[in-house]
């Protein structure tokens, strides 16, 4: 787990924070907050605010819980696309098989 920890904080830091403050729509977006909580046997991501400007549009993850009972961050292969700057996630983890997004956890 903690070479996940270290990767996910490597890939926040240098991608997708500074990627988020230095787009045009940065202005919108001063806010950020990221744990990684347990919930169960599954570890999530919980981010709480809309900061991860892509390039080709806001992903919009307020109050949603990404699934990492599988690895989300391959890394077997560069985490960093170079054509896209784009995660390359070996699983989709938002496919809702895996919904830890209870209603307990919205109370």
């Amino acid at each position: 787990m903690d070479v996940f920890v270290l990767a996910l904080e490597l890939v926040l830091i240098t991608i997708l924070i500074p990627r988020a403050f230095l787009s045009p729509s940065a202005e919108k977006y001063q806010c950020f907050h990221c744990c990684i909580v347990r919930v169960g046997e599954y570890d999530v991501l919980d981010i709480e605010y809309d900061v991860l400007d892509l390039e080709y549009g806001v992903l919009d993850l307020e109050y949603d819980v990404l699934d990492l009972k599988y690895d989300a961050l391959d890394l077997e292969y560069d985490v960093l696309d170079g054509e896209y700057d784009v995660l390359d996630l070996e699983y989709d983890v938002l496919d809702g098989e895996y919904d830890v997004l209870d209603d307990w956890l919205l109370d």
